[in-house]
């Protein structure tokens, strides 16, 4: 922990490598967020990640972790140095830090699905719209090489007539086109669709809803 700066605090979802963090303004402790990050790669202690706004599990377990303990010091100070205090305290905090914001299965089969096709097992509905597209449009290309052909249009791919490389990347679209355009039905039935047949391809992927 730096004296006075800004540092990384509050990892959640943390799954193969990525997961999302929180920068803090810290003076000894961190006291005010700055903005949330998706993380991708840590190098050298340099996260390399997609900006989002705060998320708010994040800056809560931030504050449970780092808060109480010393909250509990001072607040004993002045009840004749109870010890109960001080040790409710260092329970909230490390029940805080290895316990709060961790993946469920459901959530860690379908980020090691979108992970294995595009090295990023961010779920659609932590990204901003334009961080969507532009994953979106990666992933498309991927698709138009497997399939060698640059024009092609993904929504009108027949799934039932692709390889299981194709199918994998078409639920990747779908997925990330429905939280672009969330009430849309049509998406909402292909996903689903896709699902039940890379499921079938492969035995690994959950064909009920999506992870939260």
């Amino acid at each position: 922990m730096f004296l006075l700066g800004n540092n990384f605090k509050g990892r959640i979802k943390w799954h193969r490598g990525q997961g999302i963090e929180t920068e803090f303004f810290c003076f000894i402790l961190p006291l005010l967020p700055v903005e949330s990050l998706f993380v991708h790669q840590i190098t050298k202690g340099k996260r390399t990640g997609i900006g989002m706004s705060l998320h708010w599990l994040s800056v809560v377990k931030t504050y449970l972790t780092w808060w109480p303990l010393p909250l509990a010091l001072a607040c004993s100070l002045y009840t004749d140095k109870n010890p109960l205090l001080i040790v409710a305290g260092a329970l909230i905090s490390l029940l805080s830090h290895f316990f709060t914001g961790l993946p469920g299965k459901e959530e860690k089969r379908t980020r090691d699905y979108l992970q294995q096709e595009i090295e990023l097992n961010a779920l659609p509905q932590w990204l901003d719209s334009f961080n969507l597209q532009h994953i979106k449009a990666e992933a498309l290309q991927t698709l138009q090489r497997e399939k060698k052909d640059p024009f092609l249009n993904w929504q009108f791919v027949d799934p039932q007539k692709e390889e299981p490389k194709a199918l994998r990347l078409l639920l990747v679209l779908t997925m990330y086109q429905h939280a672009i355009f969330p009430t849309s039905q049509t998406l909402y039935k292909q996903q689903e669709i896709l699902r039940e047949l890379n499921a079938q391809e492969s035995g690994s992927f959950s064909s009920t809803g999506n992870p939260s």
